[in-house]
């Protein structure tokens, strides 16, 4: 038996992020034994410092007022 690794995905509830919703629930993250945790936050300029710490694995969301 494979181990199952835990990933923490943050988003924001924008579009942009609906793919991560859709790939668990039709089990795509399952088929390969990854556990996922979504991590809500306000807007995506709250997402990067917590990727840079560590605190989530995976940030989705609109990044150009980061980039901007």
């Amino acid at each position: 038996m494979e181990e199952t690794a835990k990933v923490v995905i943050a988003e924001d509830g924008s579009a942009s992020g609906a793919g991560f919703y859709i790939a668990k629930d039709k089990g795509y993250f399952e088929q390969y034994n990854i556990e996922v945790e979504f991590a809500t936050f306000g807007n995506s300029d709250e997402m990067l410092p917590a990727v840079a710490a560590g605190e989530v694995d995976v940030a989705g969301g609109c990044l150009f007022r980061i980039l901007l």
